[in-house]
């Protein structure tokens, strides 16, 4: 059985593909992922949905009752596509949190 937040895992591709656009993200904030992932703006969109797809597959194999050689392969390939991507949005926020740190940390030295 599914639960309903995987429901709504798997669901929610189809519903920003329907209601998501650009003009729906803060500006400063699409700015920023169109800056992080080197996209246009209307990029950033597919991209949310491309990660949501991503998330939806991963979260249908995981709770798969029945676990084979090529169940394991597509779920390691699943979380590898993830990782990619979070790594992509995140790494800048942290090096950038990094960078802040030690500035602060410099001026009090």
């Amino acid at each position: 059985m599914f639960s309903d937040g995987l429901r709504l895992a798997m669901l929610m591709p189809f519903i920003l593909h329907r209601c998501f656009a650009p003009c729906c993200i803060k500006s400063c904030a699409l700015d920023s992922l169109k800056n992080r992932l080197e996209i246009r703006n209307d990029e950033v969109v597919l991209e949310v949905i491309r990660y949501w797809v991503i998330v939806a597959k991963t979260a249908k194999l995981s709770f798969s009752t029945v676990f084979t050689d090529q169940t394991y392969k597509e779920l390691e390939e699943c979380l590898c596509q993830e990782q990619d991507i979070l790594i992509r949005v995140l790494i800048c926020n942290f090096l950038t949190i990094y960078i802040v740190i030690v500035i602060l940390f410099c001026r009090t030295v």
